[in-house]
């Protein structure tokens, strides 16, 4: 499937949701291309718009603060806050990344 086919059929779905990894299966999408297509498609500045958006939507706040379940690993009721003040997209030739701190 087409890069931006997926933009629009994902943000008529709620991306990112839980549903994301599934629908790109679903369509064919090779997920580990996903930010190398990104960054080639819509150019550097509109995929970190694209990511800064993503990260937004997961915060539960206006700084990107993102609460991360880990009852599977810890037991019930654990979780960790990830806090994100800066990132960028990391494309080189072993993996692709967004790399946050």
């Amino acid at each position: 499937m087409e890069l931006k086919k997926l933009l629009k059929y994902l943000s008529n779905e709620g991306y990112p949701g839980p549903n994301t990894l599934k629908v790109m299966e679903y369509a064919g999408y090779d997920d580990e291309e996903f930010l190398n297509d990104l960054v080639e498609t819509l150019g550097h500045e509109k995929a970190m718009e694209f990511v800064s958006k993503a990260f937004g939507k997961l915060s539960s706040t206006s700084e990107i603060s993102i609460k991360v379940d880990l009852s599977d690993m810890f037991g019930d009721g654990s979780y960790v806050y990830l806090d994100i003040y800066r990132f960028y997209i990391d494309l080189n030739e072993e993996y692709s990344d967004v790399s946050y701190s």
